[in-house]
């Protein structure tokens, strides 16, 4: 039978957990964004997905293993000492458990509401630019694309469940027709992966770290995004050609005006270059030390449940 005290006595056990795990990560994250640059994009956008979901897959495992020490008897003996709750049955919202989840809950709607209006903005913006600079359809290479009756060079990806192409006919006039197939191979990648929608959903989930931490590895992240739809564009068209439209566009590069939009040539343009012409190697060990990293913060929180249950009354003794 369903009860309330027990739902929210787990899912505070599941909120504090996640915030120790974040806890943890802030003292190597630094180290992480640093060390995930080293790699192909494709894994540095695993990697950084891996990083900012952790907490989240720590609560769950955290709360699961509660569960099991609860309600059945499959439960590693040495692992009861650090997994109990003395009061199961009980929630006092008017304690420091109470607290905790309206602090949780507020943040997260807050967090929510802000990225739903960005949603919204997103939407606005799209359809603003479209009605203002008469789009039409277009094909190059086999690749669609919206074109924008607009003499500002734009070149970007936009839309989050049916991701488009956009190119105006300023960018179509100042580039030879070589650069402005680089430029659509490399937006295409970013439609085929819904590379907006992921630069909206990472938003959202990395909302809950401090904005030091927050601010590189969305960077990061983006800069990621934009090395694998580069790597797809060299596969089609060659890396230097490419690194070539790269820097011929960001001659005349304007701001997208599309939140969560990609647009070419915008950001990161010598990192980019520099990796097209030196594309970065696998190295095995770098994954390896961020599981082993992801692994500690694991064990360290669930080791840790019952004693920070402890300090905490022992601090906030209501």
């Amino acid at each position: 039978m369903f009860d309330t005290a027990i739902f929210l006595n787990v899912l505070s056990l599941a909120v504090v957990s996640a915030w120790f795990a974040l806890l943890l990560q802030l003292l190597v994250s630094g180290f992480l964004v640093r060390k995930v640059a080293l790699l192909p994009a494709g894994w540095q956008k695993t990697l950084l997905t891996s990083w900012v979901l952790l907490p989240v897959l720590v609560g769950a495992l955290c709360s699961g293993a509660f569960m099991l020490y609860a309600f059945t008897d499959v439960m590693w003996p040495p692992l009861e000492m650090f997994i109990h709750w003395h009061h199961l049955f009980e929630f006092e919202w008017l304690s420091w458990h109470g607290s905790l989840l309206v602090i949780w809950a507020v943040a997260t709607i807050w967090i929510l509401l802000r990225h739903i209006r960005l949603l919204n903005h997103h939407k606005q913006s799209l359809q603003s630019v479209s009605l203002m600079a008469d789009a039409n359809a277009a094909q190059l290479n086999g690749y669609n694309y919206i074109l924008l009756e607009t003499s500002i060079p734009l070149a970007f990806t936009a839309g989050m469940l049916r991701p488009m192409v956009y190119l105006s006919t300023g960018l179509t006039e100042r580039v030879t027709r070589d650069e402005l197939a680089c430029i659509v191979a490399h937006e295409a990648g970013h439609k085929r992966y819904f590379d907006p929608l992921q630069k909206w959903l990472f938003s959202i989930v990395s909302a809950y770290y401090p904005r030091a931490i927050r601010r590189p590895l969305r960077q990061a992240f983006e800069l990621a995004t934009e090395l694998r739809a580069d790597s797809q564009a060299a596969e089609q068209v060659g890396a230097l050609n490419v690194a070539s439209a790269l820097v011929a566009y960001r001659r005349s590069a304007q701001h997208c005006p599309v939140p969560f939009a990609f647009s070419f040539g915008e950001d990161f343009v010598s990192q980019r270059v520099h990796a097209l012409l030196e594309p970065a190697k696998f190295h095995f060990q770098i994954p390896v030390i961020i599981s082993l990293l992801a692994a500690a913060v694991l064990f360290t929180n669930l080791l840790s449940i019952d004693s920070i249950h402890h300090y905490i009354e022992l601090i906030l003794p209501f």
